[in-house]
């Protein structure tokens, strides 16, 4: 039997050793893809969920510094010591925070600012209560009442968004969606807790 004939022959005997072999790899491949495509469209769903509750802490975030800037034209027809350095830092937190863009920790910074400029605005009208029973400080304390509510929710949202970036951060850090995140190019999404910011501030 010449050398052709004995290679057909051995092939014609294993063909069907091929073939499976073939088959399973093929298999293999695509089931490495079609588990890529998952991991991604996992990753993509919790994702979404992370900026949806993004968008409800900016949107809340927004809407104290917004109450903030009526609080700031009000204030200006209060007869209140430390009125004039109390605005200065209120407008000073406003700035900050438009400036801040999608920083988390220049945003924190602004609202920790905030935060201690209404703190001692808040200290004045208690230190004088005929300037709380004016029709101006009436308002200030309705608007002080506003930016309470504000930060319940704010808080509220903060808790939701992190516990959403957790629950995304920590899928993807786990084999194998890490791979699928890798040839994305996806990244983890930062802590940001207000609430953290201030319990830990000096």
């Amino acid at each position: 039997m010449s050398k052709g004939k004995s290679s057909t022959a051995w092939f014609s005997k294993h063909r069907d050793l091929y073939i499976s072999v073939a088959v399973v790899s093929v298999l293999l491949v695509a089931g490495v893809f079609v588990a890529d495509g998952f991991n991604a469209n996992t990753l993509r769903r919790y994702a979404a969920a992370v900026r949806e509750n993004r968008a409800a802490v900016d949107a809340s975030l927004s809407q104290r510094f917004d109450l903030a800037e009526k609080l700031l034209l009000s204030i200006d027809f209060l007869d209140l010591a430390g009125r004039e350095e109390i605005s200065k830092e209120i407008e000073g937190a406003i700035a900050s925070y438009h400036a801040s863009a999608d920083d988390t920790g220049s945003v924190s910074q602004a609202y920790l600012r905030l935060d201690d400029a209404l703190s001692d605005l808040l200290r004045e009208l208690v230190a004088q209560p005929s300037v709380q029973t004016s029709e101006q400080g009436k308002i200030v304390l309705e608007l002080l009442k506003s930016l309470a509510g504000c930060e319940d929710a704010l808080a509220r949202f903060m808790a939701q968004y992190e516990e959403a970036a957790t629950a995304f951060n920590r899928r993807l850090d786990s084999f194998p969606m890490n791979l699928s995140a890798k040839r994305r190019a996806i990244v983890a999404f930062p802590h940001f807790s207000i609430q953290d910011a201030l319990q830990t501030r000096p």
